[in-house]
């Protein structure tokens, strides 16, 4: 092994140095574009592969004019579209590209059933198999290793090459700004009121709503309660039409956990009217626990009253603020 810089004046352009030059794990073993599977035909054991490129990085290699060992050797390969390649059946087919490089411009598709690479250059583009019927493209992208970066700088290397990025557990950052910001998946209840209730006992507290109007996640149950399917912090905002029996009644609002008969969060309002329709707006941002059963409930605390179906809503959503 001996010390080596390219470029430099005087250095030979052999092959091999400017591989080595080019040659950075970040950016190789990988299908630029093209090299896709068409025309399977798991009958004939036939396909095709389309024209494409791709970048393969070999350990090493000897340079032409001095002998010299050349280390990380970047090789770009272009391939025009090949026809008929051959399958074995009841069997994973196992596709490269081979560089072929003591060849000048003979780069092959080379297909086994033992996965070994037919050359240390050569890169996996995929599998056939012949037992399922089914294809399977690979390596279509680098795979790219960071080392310390903070968000400026990951976000300006990265590129998600219009691909989703999902599975990445927790992201910390001090802010996210994004051009359109979407969220979608998470719970979005909305419930109501469709029958009034009348003349319901002074004390007494009853679910405000008997109504599903909407529920992406399925997490109301028959009795119209929320029952989250994940633990965290919930936004809910609610809005009920009460009607008290007596001018200066105290009415009562409270968030209930009705598995463990718990309060969560309760809420009072002295009514200065009586007979009139009061409605009532209030909102609560909580962590629920999964598994257990919430309840919006009302009461007026002082006299019988009623709970009109008008007006009587409320909208539960997973907080974007864990």
């Amino acid at each position: 092994m001996v010390d080596h810089t390219f470029p430099q004046n005087d250095d030979p352009n052999d092959a091999e140095n400017f591989g080595e030059w080019g040659g950075r794990q970040n950016i190789s073993d990988y299908v630029e574009y093209g090299l896709n599977f068409q025309n399977v035909d798991y009958g004939n054991l036939v396909f095709d592969v389309t024209e494409g490129k791709c970048y393969t990085l070999a350990p090493d290699a000897a340079a032409a004019t001095t002998g010299e060992l050349r280390h990380r050797i970047d090789y770009g390969i272009h391939l025009d579209a090949r026809g008929g390649k051959t399958l074995t059946d009841n069997a994973v087919n196992y596709v490269f590209v081979k560089p072929n490089v003591a060849t000048d411009d003979a780069p092959e598709i080379v297909v086994n059933t033992t996965g070994t690479p037919p050359t240390d250059a050569s890169l996996k583009i995929g599998e056939l198999d012949t037992n399922n019927n089914t294809a399977t493209e690979l390596n279509r992208r680098p795979d790219v290793t960071l080392g310390d970066a903070d968000i400026e700088r990951l976000a300006a290397a990265l590129d998600a090459n219009g691909q989703d990025i999902s599975n990445v557990g927790a992201f910390d950052s001090d802010s996210v700004s994004t051009v359109e910001n979407s969220i979608t998946g998470e719970t979005d209840v909305k419930l109501s009121r469709s029958s009034s209730l009348t003349s319901v006992s002074a004390g007494s507290y009853v679910n405000a709503f008997d109504t599903v109007d909407e529920d992406n996640r399925n997490e109301v149950n028959s009795s119209t309660e929320f029952v989250p399917d994940k633990s965290g912090r919930y936004e809910i905002l609610a809005m009920v039409r009460m009607v008290p029996g007596s001018s200066g009644d105290n009415l009562r609002v409270r968030l209930q956990n009705v598995t463990d008969s718990t309060t969560i969060e309760p809420r009072f309002f002295d009514q200065a009217s009586a007979s009139a329709f009061q409605t009532v707006f209030l909102s609560f941002s909580f962590v629920l626990t999964s598994g257990k059963a919430y309840e919006i409930q009302v009461t007026d605390n002082n006299s019988s009253f009623d709970v009109d179906n008008a007006d009587t809503a409320v909208s539960i959503r997973w907080s974007p603020v864990q």
